[in-house]
């Protein structure tokens, strides 16, 4: 359920403030303004996802301007001669007193099928790099030849933290082995700090850091890894149901089942149930009166009311 219906409903149902509603939801008051008006007008066709489609194109251009640039595409491909957007908008701009841009020209070819597809070129996604999102939380390491004047060779090693490209140690060494590496790594940690992890290729000098080890004793070595933190996620939905004959509603949460305690006054009544998160506000579905607010107890399976028992009744 989305947080549309569950402001609307706190605004129409139970009669709070926009403002109040705006302030304990999180959202702008001229958000909620916008969205009680648009559900006092259309109902509940207001929660219906709205196109992000512009009401009007600038860029859109006429039959006639499409069909020139069809025209020249064929004429100049025809010739020999380029028939790229740039061409054609300036055989439009010079010819034909149309001025239209490069890029413009370019969508339309595309969506008209008039440019080849070249499946072999590479997507421009492709050339994105992958970077940490922090300082030291991968390191990565390589290590060149590199022939010295003298006509000695020397073997370059490197460890680079990957989020900044910061060269935290560049050292030579006659040849390169697993301990001249691990030496290379302790005194990188000893001046930056241990990474969260490593990113080398499958040369000997880094596998052998690891003594040859297997696959499964590498991965029941260390501590696996949990699903991360979702605590920011915020879950919104308003609900419809009935308090049973004990004046009790049943509300499952996290895939657990509990019993909110309304009060048996409010035996068979029907009631909206406003939640946001483990926050919870229980309002009648007829008068939108605000019959029990509460905070989720997930140690409980039963949230009691919080008010003394009544008497009990004695027997004769």
């Amino acid at each position: 359920m989305s947080k549309a219906r569950l402001v609307v409903t706190a605004v129409i149902t139970e009669g709070r403030s926009q403002g109040e509603v705006a302030r304990a939801y999180g959202v702008s008051q001229s958000w909620v303004s916008r969205l009680v008006a648009r559900y006092r007008a259309e109902g509940e066709a207001a929660f219906e996802p709205r196109s992000r489609r512009p009401r009007t194109s600038p860029s859109a251009i006429s039959d006639r301007t499409a069909g020139l640039i069809t025209r020249l595409r064929k004429e100049l491909a025809g010739q020999g001669l380029d028939a790229g957007p740039h061409t054609i908008a300036w055989h439009l701009q010079h010819h034909h007193q149309i001025k239209v841009s490069a890029a413009t020209i370019s969508r339309y070819l595309a969506r008209a099928g008039l440019v080849a597809p070249e499946p072999r070129k590479r997507p421009r996604s492709s050339y994105i790099r992958f970077a940490a999102q922090l300082p030291n939380e991968c390191w990565q390491s390589d290590f060149i030849h590199w022939h010295l004047a003298s006509g000695r060779e020397t073997e370059i090693v490197s460890w680079i933290d990957d989020h900044s490209r910061y060269a935290l140690s560049v050292t030579a060494h006659p040849v390169t082995t697993g301990q001249v590496t691990l030496a290379t790594f302790r005194a990188a940690v000893a001046a930056h700090g241990a990474p969260a992890a490593t990113l080398t290729d499958n040369g000997m000098v880094y596998r052998s850091l690891a003594h040859r080890a297997t696959p499964a004793i590498a991965y029941a070595a260390r501590p696996k890894a949990t699903p991360g933190n979702r605590s920011s996620d915020t879950h919104h939905r308003v609900r419809t149901d009935r308090l049973d004959a004990n004046g009790t509603v049943t509300l499952r949460h996290a895939g657990r089942l509990y019993h909110i305690g309304i009060g048996r006054t409010h035996a068979r009544t029907h009631v909206l149930l406003l939640i946001r998160d483990t926050h919870i506000r229980v309002i009648h579905a007829a008068t939108g009166e605000l019959l029990r607010q509460l905070t989720l107890d997930p140690t409980r399976n039963y949230q009691p009311t919080g008010r003394p028992p009544g008497p009990k009744r004695r027997t004769p």
